[in-house]
């Protein structure tokens, strides 16, 4: 259990003082064994004199509270001796559990339950979860994954439409009290499990969830250490198992290895782990207690997820959902109810980041109740408190990118990986998962390219796929097999101008030639198979190229703009505007900073939309706990006087920052003292592009009925649930899809592109910087696939934004105004009139006096109304019906109407979209 802004904690630190002052007595020829008895843990309070401790202290001790530089802690007779040798003062701590009088039952009915304001006993809980089982065998599956020290079961609820067989759909996981004096969430976890069944069919979301998802809940992870004081009760639990082993430092760690706490893996670790290595989980969460806070990735190192953002999302929902519901002052430790675990403070050996590093398991801790384990008749208010929130993260595995990775040729399922491309790190890509090929990419809203490849197979990599919080994004994947696949990696792939990049054949099939080309890159071409010291003297994207070949046949990969060259940014008092660049300090790449430094430096976003952010690599000035020595402040704007949005030194990383302030700037300020230089720093500036929201009107010729359009074609069973423009000549990849008709008034999908341009003359195919499948309502409005919102775009822009509209029928046209912001959005209406589009009525339709439209007529979408789209197109599929495209009024019917009505006056009409 982690903590801080402890409730009544003022009370606790005046006592402690008083008791400090008596402590070096206290801890001088402490006898142990004494103090241990039969017990096998201890917790004590004790302070020290910097962070720096605290970080030290938690590779040797278990840490359960830390506010400021106090700290309670925990640890078993071993791990108390060596504490002891340290002669940091202390003062020994009740147990949490210690005069507790719980109410238990042992003799329970599930179905009967009317209030939850017990703890059941272990034969209570057992019979607990087989009675879901007998009661719910369609939907519940109850089993043993292993054994503890004991021999008490782990058993874990497997709920699902049919929970007893393996089907495509992504796996989720909760389990609770790995500290076995951490009880809150142990009986709400079996009320969520009986909240679950019960409204199976009642409530369409859990219906949702039991139909879509498979949920794994695991109420008591550690059932030694909850019933240490027997059977029938929980008075005397233990935070460790019956080896007297905290479980929660027990396990693999990415950075301290196999075994970070000197102990062999518990049974307990044996069983979890063995568990998720045979299952696939795509998140979860493990509940503790003792503080309140959702406690995010990662817990070993400063270095911030690759998915930092989704977890701040995530976490923040799962807080602002419990404030909302329970009483103020709930939910709320460090201000907002949530923190990355190593800001709060380190471990190593957790579950959180075992999950996350190893089993690519979205997991993090809960800390849900301030006290471990409260009385039986406050579990009612908890749960009011938490249900929402357990839901909603549930419910968050349903997004991101899904869908399943396939042979090409026969279909098989494959075991593939699924990395989005410049976003990965520490092991956060993800796998499909076997025996269905499906797979589950969780994704903060964005834009990102994802390669999918597999042994034996060319990779594939999907561009622009658009991702919104909240809403789910449907890609299968189909994979070529080959006996030759070239493939390589480089040791860096972001590097500043001058820098030297090494390149490592990662080929498939024993090749025996190797062919490199460098674009930019000094030299500028090799034979090597492993070809190192490549310079790249100038700023810019560069492609790289490898054919290899086994003798028979040869095979190239050409990664484009796989190295970006970026200037060197030196702390300077200075003021720079960029997206672009690697930023150090004073010494540069390679140098160490120098004493009496004070610098102050700004730095703008060069897009129109942009904010700058800062991703530190590297970090390292003098250490001081209140960095009173050297220090690195940010600021949130374009000088001093913006909010200070941290104050960092030591090896305590800013790991990424980006602006939010108007400006979307950053102001850097350093200061060294007179004496100690260090490495200080390197961070890549970019530019975070803020959404743009766009508020448009346009019209359909065909559908158009005098005052709005015709919404004759959802009606009918052949209209898409998939965006239909992924086909020439608009070869558009993204993933928009709807799993129903989400809104009575749609008319159809069109194609919404955005090109940055100073003028309509300049807004060519080149400057394209996003498209998205849209639906077209009634009334001419455009929506995002939800049929609701205002579709957005996420990219950088830098000098004018010129929309175009394309639809499969109908000639294409482009805004002749750059888009204007006002209250936030970006608007037009393309229905005022001819001026409003490039070109007038050379492409454009008048559909009533003072209503313009989009012409309709263009079968092919070739920009043209002609005899091909009346010969070609409309001619074949006439007397037919459906989603087609020679139905050029939208009515579901392919008839003389079509050729009269719509094709007949746009003969000649063509596309005014500046090529």
């Amino acid at each position: 259990m982690k903590y801080t802004m402890l409730k009544n904690y003022f009370a606790f630190s005046c006592l402690l003082v008083c008791l400090i002052s008596m402590a070096p007595a206290i801890a001088q020829d402490v006898n142990s064994d004494s103090l241990f008895g039969e017990r096998g843990e201890l917790y004590f309070d004790f302070s020290v004199q910097s962070e720096k401790e605290i970080h030290e202290l938690s590779g040797i001790i278990s840490l359960d509270k830390v506010e400021g530089l106090s700290v309670r802690a925990n640890a078993n007779q071993k791990e108390f001796e060596v504490f002891l040798e340290m002669g940091i003062p202390f003062v020994i701590s009740d147990p949490p559990t210690q005069g507790f009088d719980p109410v238990m039952k042992k003799d329970i009915v599930v179905d009967e339950i009317k209030a939850w304001d017990f703890y059941p006993t272990y034969e209570g809980y057992v019979s607990m979860m087989y009675q879901f089982q007998a009661l719910y065998p369609q939907l519940c599956q109850v089993f043993s994954i292993g054994q503890s020290v004991q021999g008490r079961e782990l058993l874990v609820a497997r709920i699902s439409d049919n929970a007893g067989t393996d089907e495509n759909e992504p796996e989720f996981l909760y389990t609770s009290s790995i500290h076995g004096d951490e009880l809150t969430a142990y009986v709400l976890m079996l009320r969520l499990i009986d909240y679950l069944l019960t409204n199976y069919g009642v409530n369409p979301r859990i219906t949702g969830f039991v139909d879509h998802l498979e949920i794994y809940i695991n109420p008591l992870a550690n059932p030694d250490g909850t019933y240490a004081g027997g059977n029938n009760t929980v008075s005397g639990a233990t935070r460790r198992n019956a080896n007297y082993v905290d479980l929660n430092r027990n396990y693999p760690d990415p950075e301290d290895g196999p075994h970070p706490d000197g102990y062999a893996w518990q049974p307990e670790t044996v069983a979890f782990m063995n568990f998720a290595e045979n299952r696939d989980f795509v998140s979860g969460a493990n509940f503790h207690g003792g503080a309140e806070v959702c406690n995010y990735p990662w817990d070993t190192w400063p270095t911030l997820a690759a998915d930092d953002d989704w977890w701040i999302l995530v976490c923040n929902e799962y807080a602002d959902t419990a404030q909302y519901y329970s009483p103020p002052g709930y939910l709320d430790d460090f201000g907002t109810g949530i923190t990355n675990g190593y800001q709060w403070y380190t471990i190593s050996g957790g579950r959180q980041d075992y999950m996350n590093y190893f089993r690519q398991c979205r997991e993090f801790t809960m800390e849900i109740s301030s006290v471990k384990t409260p009385p039986a008749n406050q579990l009612n208010a908890f749960w009011g408190y938490n249900y929402r929130s357990f839901l909603n993260f549930i419910g968050q595995t349903l997004y991101g990118v899904q869908g399943t990775v396939t042979d090409s040729v026969t279909g098989q399922p494959l075991l593939a990986e699924i990395y989005v491309l410049n976003h990965e790190a520490d092991s956060s890509w993800v796998y499909s998962s076997l025996p269905a090929g499906n797979y589950c990419r969780l994704l903060h809203q964005g834009t990102y390219n994802i390669r999918y490849s597999a042994p034996g197979y060319f990779p594939k990599t999907i561009e622009n796929v658009q991702v919104m919080n909240h809403q789910p994004v449907f890609l299968d994947v189909e994979l070529v097999a080959a006996t030759l696949i070239a493939d390589f990696t480089a040791s860096a792939t972001s590097v500043p101008v001058g820098a030297s990049v090494d390149f490592t054949d990662l080929s498939f099939g024993n090749p025996v030639s190797w062919q490199w080309t460098f674009e930019g890159g000094v030299p500028g071409t090799s034979s090597q198979q492993n070809p190192s010291n490549i310079v790249y003297p100038q700023a810019g994207t560069f492609n790289v190229s490898l054919t290899v070949s086994n003798g028979t046949v040869s095979h190239t990969t050409v990664k484009t703009g796989y190295i970006t060259v970026s200037e060197e940014l030196i702390m300077s008092n200075n003021t720079i505007t960029t997206c672009s660049g690697t930023f150090y300090d004073s010494g540069g790449p390679s140098g160490n900073y120098s004493n009496y430094e004070d610098f102050v430096m700004t730095i703008f976003p060069a897009a129109v939309n942009g904010k700058i952010t800062a991703v530190f690599t590297s970090f390292h000035l003098e250490y001081h706990s209140n960095c009173n020595y050297d220090w690195l402040k940010i600021y949130n704007g374009n000088n001093t006087s913006a909010p200070l949005l941290g104050t960092f030194c030591g090896t305590n990383s800013p790991g990424t920052i980006v602006a939010s302030g108007a400006s979307g700037s950053l102001t850097f300020s350093f200061h060294s003292d007179y004496s100690v230089t260090e490495p200080g720093w390197s961070a890549l500036i970019s530019c975070q592009a803020d959404p743009v929201a766009l508020n448009l009107k346009v019209l359909l010729q065909g559908p158009f009925n005098g005052t709005g359009m015709n919404v004759s074609l959802q009606g009918n069973p052949s209209f898409p649930l998939t965006q239909p423009y992924n086909t020439p000549p608009w070869n558009y990849t993204g993933a928009e899809a709807v799993a129903f008709i989400p809104n009575n008034q749609i008319v159809d999908w069109i194609l919404v592109e955005l090109r940055d341009a100073a003028s309509l003359q300049e807004a060519v195919p080149s400057t394209v910087i996003g498209r998205k499948a849209c639906f077209v309502l009634a009334d001419g409005s455009v929506t995002d696939p939800d049929g609701v919102s205002l579709p957005e775009f996420m990219e950088p822009w830098y000098s004018g934004l010129f929309c175009a509209i394309w639809h499969r029928n109908h000639i294409g046209i482009i805004s002749a105004n750059s888009l204007q912001q006002s209250g936030g959005l970006y608007s037009y209406d393309f229905t005022t009139g001819a001026g409003q589009v490039a070109g007038g009525v050379n492409g454009y339709r008048q559909l009533v006096p003072g209503i313009w439209g989009m012409a309709g007529g263009d079968g092919n979408a070739d920009g043209q109304v002609n005899n091909v789209d009346k010969n070609d197109v409309w001619a074949p599929s006439a007397g037919q019906g459906g989603y087609m495209c020679g139905d050029f009024n939208l009515d579901v019917q392919v008839n003389n109407g079509d050729k009269n009505d719509i094709w007949v006056p746009n003969t000649g009409l063509g596309c005014q979209v500046p090529e």
